[in-house]
């Protein structure tokens, strides 16, 4: 997601306060300072089961009822670059609805997600591992640090303005209603 969907603006991230600013007095949004984390903790808050170490599995047969320890076989995938891990081969949306079905009497879906992201992969790993995988990714969390861009929240008009250029820029097929109800 992160090479074709934000590496194509990193070029355009302002290091300016002013054009944040200005987005501010138009309307599009406001500039939250104080709770903008960096990139990578960002990207750990959204994505923890993404950039979760994994688990083993072991783990996961311990987190399962005895009669029911490969009902999720088929839904897991070795780890991409945690050695002797594994990881949820699904988005969480996904596995709420599945594991209930799969495991009627077995631990909530919020277990075995707290399972998949109790421990997290450390920064650097995290950093080399999506540079290696979208080349340009330190570009981009270096403007994302250094600049008012991560105090940035957008409002309704500013999302419709950003799914406007996604859409002109990297083809972004989504529907606006994903981000305005």
């Amino acid at each position: 997601m992160i090479k074709p969907s934000l590496l194509p603006f990193v070029d355009d991230v302002s290091q300016e306060d002013s054009s944040y600013l200005y987005i501010q007095s138009q309307g599009c949004g406001h500039l939250e300072p104080l709770t903008a984390p960096p990139l990578i903790a960002a990207l750990k808050q959204q994505y923890p089961l993404a950039l979760s170490a994994g688990f083993t599995i072991e783990q996961l047969s311990a987190a399962l009822p005895a009669d029911r320890q490969s009902a999720l076989v088929d839904l897991i995938a070795p780890h991409p670059f945690v050695e002797g891990s594994f990881q949820f081969r699904l988005p969480p949306s996904v596995l709420e609805m599945i594991i209930p079905t799969r495991l009627p009497n077995g631990p909530p879906v919020e277990t075995l997600k707290q399972l998949a992201s109790a421990q997290q992969c450390g920064d650097e790993l995290c950093v080399q591992q999506l540079e290696q995988r979208a080349p340009g990714f330190t570009s981009l969390m270096t403007k994302w640090n250094s600049s008012p861009l991560k105090s940035l929240v957008l409002n309704s008009v500013g999302i419709a303005i950003a799914h406007a250029n996604a859409r002109r820029v990297c083809g972004l097929s989504a529907p606006l209603e994903i981000w305005i109800k």
